[in-house]
């Protein structure tokens, strides 16, 4: 119906990875007797929204990066190969984030995980 919503809160949330975020929240000011309600919200108040505008303002320029013809020239140079192995650590393997600090022991975690890979492909 065009409503505007009004800032409500803003909240801190701390993601898995320990990164605190700003939520803002708003919220409608009178749904009570709008037409549009229930394909809007079916919450018995006010509906409420949740925006994180420093991870939106990051999406749009990082799209726009990737959208652009030289993010395009090189989105289509990445090898395909290594993208499985790379999601395959991640996804099965659970490997989110190096746990050691300094190249050279991020050097040595990293030959772990690909000796691993290594390995795990030799047994199959």
């Amino acid at each position: 119906m065009g409503q505007r919503m009004a800032r409500h809160s803003d909240a801190k949330r701390v993601t898995d990875n320990g990164f605190e975020q700003t939520i803002s929240r708003y919220k409608a000011r009178s749904c009570n007797g709008c037409p549009l309600r229930y394909r809007c919200h079916r919450s018995r108040t006010e509906r409420i929204v949740q925006e994180n505008h420093l991870l939106r303002k990051i999406k749009e320029r990082e799209r726009e990066k990737l959208l652009s013809p030289e993010g395009l020239k090189y989105r289509s140079q990445r090898p395909q190969a290594v993208e499985a192995v790379f999601g395959n650590l991640k996804n099965n393997k659970h490997f989110k984030r190096f746990h050691l600090r300094g190249i050279r022991k991020v050097e040595i975690e990293f030959g772990l995980l690909a000796i691993a890979h290594n390995l795990a492909k030799a047994a199959s």
